[in-house]
């Protein structure tokens, strides 16, 4: 067992995504389809066996792993190091003791289970992708950016509900549902509502949301569940949130969190994606998240490369690093990044004329959040 190529998810978790694909975590969609497996003939397949074997008995990094190493060499964590420390595996001399104390090796089914739903959104966030927006694939295919069709990112109904149906034979400790925007799903929420209680009184419900969405059906249903972590997918303040995650209206959000925040049995964080279009306005997100007492985390955005951080003029990225230099929340983040690469020309021009193009049809205006662009705007 090698603590730098170990994993904890393969023994607790499968993630199923909006076009069907499986696998141990949502790095690794593609060791099957939802369309022609379970989640557990899934889980007891050759390939996680073969997996797990790996990780227990050899030294060996694996190649479906790598984009969790080049994230280590790069910005020093990722999202194996971090399952690590949320899963308490902090001394490698016990890993294999709390396998064993945990029951992680002998699990017949996975004790978390993440879904991503389907793509249907209500926004069209600039940095999200057709796979996780059906508002987005709509732009896109009009644009003749990509030639999506929906149906690429839509889990048969029937599939879907089987292995939902399929979970509640088992004890799950956590359900992790994810989008599109997950709470705008129709089968999700009539899963949701006819659960026995010994889910709702032992599952952590885990929902991924934007935050503009909520009713009446989901209000009960968050307060049947003894527990519920909501992931806030918010990348700015006011209304460079909603340039960002066009066309959210900041006051929806604000409205909704006030909401949760009443409930005891919330916990709520916001989930931030660092790229060059929030980059030198960080410091207002966090501040907002100071004075509303939430957690912030960040992930960093390295696809498409055109709207990495780094990719913006040296003076102004210097600047965002200036910015954030007082914020402990991005003390990782801090650590582990420079301005030694820079972007590139092409590069930079790739994400103007990208900007310039979304811009143009949502008839926004980049400048109106980030005036220091302007001077050095490239299109094609």
């Amino acid at each position: 067992m090698n603590p730098k190529t170990f994993c904890i998810y393969p023994f607790m978790q499968t993630v199923i995504r909006t076009n069907g694909g499986i696998g141990p975590c949502c790095l690794i969609p593609n060791m099957g389809n939802i369309q022609q497996t379970t989640v557990k003939d899934f889980w007891h397949s050759k390939q996680m066996s073969d997996m797990r074997d790996t990780m227990l008995n050899t030294s060996h990094s694996l190649p479906d792993c790598q984009q969790c190493y080049s994230h280590e060499e790069s910005i020093g964590s990722s999202m194996r190091t971090q399952a690590l420390t949320d899963y308490k595996f902090f001394n490698e001399k016990f890993y294999k003791k709390l396998l064993t104390h945990f029951n992680y090796e002998q699990c017949d089914f996975p004790t978390r289970l993440e879904i991503h739903v389907g793509n249907l959104c209500n926004l069209k966030c600039l940095t999200c992708c057709p796979a996780d927006s059906s508002a987005l694939l709509t732009e896109d295919k009009i644009l003749k950016i990509t030639n999506y069709d929906q149906s690429d990112f839509q889990i048969d109904e029937d599939t879907l509900e089987q292995n939902l149906k399929d979970l509640t034979q088992h004890k799950i400790e956590m359900l992790d549902l994810r989008g599109g925007e997950s709470m705008l799903s129709p089968v999700i929420k009539k899963f949701l509502t006819q659960l026995p209680d010994t889910i709702y009184n032992n599952t952590i419900l885990r929902i991924q949301t934007n935050g503009t969405v909520l009713d009446q059906t989901w209000k009960d249903i968050l307060s049947k569940f003894n527990q519920v972590e909501l992931m806030l997918s918010i990348d700015a303040y006011g209304k460079d949130n909603e340039y960002i995650r066009f066309p959210s209206k900041w006051s929806d959000i604000e409205r909704n969190v006030d909401y949760f925040q009443q409930l005891t049995n919330i916990k709520m964080y916001v989930n931030c994606t660092i790229s060059n279009i929030n980059f030198l306005v960080l410091d207002k997100l966090i501040s907002w998240c100071r004075e509303k007492n939430l957690y912030f985390h960040w992930t960093l955005l390295t696809i498409p490369s055109y709207y990495h951080y780094q990719n913006m003029p040296d003076s102004l990225l210097k600047q965002g690093f200036e910015k954030i230099s007082q914020y402990t929340e991005l003390a990782e983040f801090k650590k582990y990044n420079s301005i030694e690469n820079g972007s590139s020309t092409q590069l930079w021009q790739e994400f103007c004329s990208m900007i310039s193009r979304r811009d143009s049809y949502r008839k926004n205006n980049i400048f109106s959040m980030l005036p220091e662009y302007e001077p050095y705007w490239r299109t094609k």
